[in-house]
């Protein structure tokens, strides 16, 4: 039984850290993510960090990093931390890799976000607010961008998209969103984001937790119910000590902030969550999960290719 005990405090303290270039653009979304929040406070705009916006006709849901609603205007805008220099060439946007990296092809990077628009103007059942734009933001100022992209309306540095922000424009800011954007709001209310599967060291899988297996006990019952909880919390002994002779790996279901259960889990039964970007499921086993935030809408699931 020591033995058993002993790999199973060895499996739990496996870590998984997060690659640099991920940390890197988590961190700098969420701080343009910040930077509105702060540049609309004590407004009537609203944002929406991460919307999933279904798209019927394209069997797939099309996530924003942000969408920016104000008072008869919407902002659709996608964050984008790259390094070394980019270009367009034949439309496609060429990001050339520091220190020879070689390049990566992100395609109409401009002409993407613009879709978007178009789709949550096709999904959004009532009139659009007047006026629909859409930025590409550049969150990293060693990025070299030729002087021909950046005279673009869509292609914005952090500096850029600050000054557009009600709390830097000296115009008189209406006291209310118009009837168009009060609807909007109300729709994109309704759609979720990505799931969010924290690991032990930092790295973070986001998108659509399929399934728990049967042997996961409560939380397996339970899967089904996300009005009842929004995200769970693991708590499992990693010490040597306390892991050898309390090997715990608890569940706690939370709702709003607020604890609303708490179970034990099976550190070795597992999940599967299809990443974004993946085609294929990746399996997680219980004892290396932190924390799990669901933002997702289970309905759309399938609406993924």
């Amino acid at each position: 039984m020591v033995l058993g005990r002993f790999k199973e405090v060895w499996r739990r303290r496996r870590r998984f850290p997060a690659a640099g270039h991920e940390k890197a653009g988590f961190a700098a979304e969420a701080q343009v993510g910040h930077l509105i929040e702060a540049g609309i406070a004590d407004t009537c705009w609203r944002v929406f960090h991460g919307p999933r916006i279904p798209a019927p006709k394209e069997k797939r849901c099309r996530e924003v990093d942000f969408v920016v609603i104000g008072p008869d205007e919407v902002w659709m805008v996608e964050c984008k931390h790259w390094s070394g220099r980019m270009e367009i060439v034949d439309g496609e946007v060429i990001q050339h890799r520091r220190n020879d990296h070689g390049q990566l092809n992100h395609k109409d990077t401009f002409g993407i976000i613009a879709h978007k628009g178009d789709v949550l103007r096709e999904y959004h059942e009532g009139e659009m607010p007047t006026k629909i734009t859409s930025f590409v933001v550049f969150s990293n100022q060693n990025l070299e961008i030729p002087n021909d992209i950046m005279a673009r309306k869509d292609c914005l540095r952090q500096s850029d998209l600050l000054k557009l922000l009600p709390s830097e424009a000296k115009k008189t800011q209406p006291s209310k969103l118009s009837k168009e954007s009060a609807s909007l709001v109300k729709t994109l209310e309704t759609v979720g984001s990505w799931d969010l599967v924290n690991l032990h060291g930092g790295r973070e899988y986001n998108g659509d937790l399929l399934s728990v297996s049967e042997d996961s006990g409560v939380l397996h019952a339970v899967f089904n119910s996300r009005d009842y909880y929004d995200a769970i919390k693991i708590e499992t002994e990693r010490s040597w000590l306390k892991g050898l002779f309390n090997p715990s790996c608890q569940a706690i279901m939370i709702k709003d902030g607020e604890e609303v259960k708490r179970c034990s889990v099976n550190p070795s039964a597992s999940l599967q969550i299809r990443r974004a970007a993946r085609s294929q499921a990746t399996t997680v086993e219980w004892r290396h999960v932190t924390r799990i935030d669901l933002m997702s809408k289970p309905e759309h699931h399938n609406m993924r290719k």
